[in-house]
């Protein structure tokens, strides 16, 4: 890539190091768990937006106990990303989601909206400018229920839904049947596609889970 003549040489920020622009912003540059680096961003005003590299999910915990008001990251391809951000209190409710990196295995449209909704964030067309703290938009997702018929691919959709947040428990209400080989393939299959910090129980007394307060149920 050419760059403009007079402009000093790109390089790369140093995991931890901080750096002050002309302008005032903060920029301190985030370690991650996968090559490249994370960028974590302060306005003079105090706004904090995180920027986070495809395939990438910070190495630890990057707000230092804030909450950032803005996290630019790759969503379908991380979502576990966003979920360690939401348990360390680094995104809340109110922080502005923006998925980016979306590549050709994404589903467009309608189905891209719909599957990043569900996650609380959102999609910009190229080229838009973003202002942090402009864009008010809460979810408030209480209870959904997803039905369909038998193989319709509900545990699929209710495991996307999911996907980006922490504290899930996810309820089996089916145990391997002995003898059953097509069936215990089924099981091991959707046990791997479980994130590992999700809490599974086995049980079919789905009200008492239901009716408690421990995270999310799947």
């Amino acid at each position: 890539m050419e760059l403009p003549a007079g402009l000093p040489a790109a390089g790369r920020v140093p995991d931890g190091r901080e750096l002050t622009m002309i302008s005032g912003h903060r920029v301190r540059a985030v370690p991650m768990d996968a090559p490249g680096t994370g960028y974590e961003v302060t306005s003079p005003d105090g706004e904090v937006l995180l920027y986070l590299p495809p395939g990438g999910a910070p190495a630890g915990v990057a707000a230092g106990g804030r909450t950032y008001d803005m996290v630019v990251a790759d969503i379908t391809g991380r979502p576990d990303a966003l979920a360690r951000l939401r348990a360390a209190g680094a995104v809340g409710a109110a922080t502005d989601v923006v998925a980016v990196h979306l590549d050709h295995d994404v589903p467009p449209g309608p189905e891209l909206e719909r599957r990043l909704a569900a996650a609380g964030a959102r999609a910009v067309p190229d080229g838009t400018t973003v202002v942090v703290g402009e864009y008010h938009a809460v979810p408030d997702v209480r209870a959904t229920l997803v039905l369909g018929g038998a193989r319709s691919g509900k545990s699929v959709e209710a495991e996307r839904r999911l996907e980006t947040f922490p504290e899930v428990v996810y309820v089996a209400t089916e145990r391997t049947r002995g003898g059953d080989e097509e069936w215990a393939e089924r099981v091991g299959l959707h046990r791997e596609r479980r994130p590992g910090a999700w809490h599974t129980e086995e049980t079919c007394e789905l009200a008492p889970l239901l009716a408690g307060g421990r995270g999310r149920r799947c």
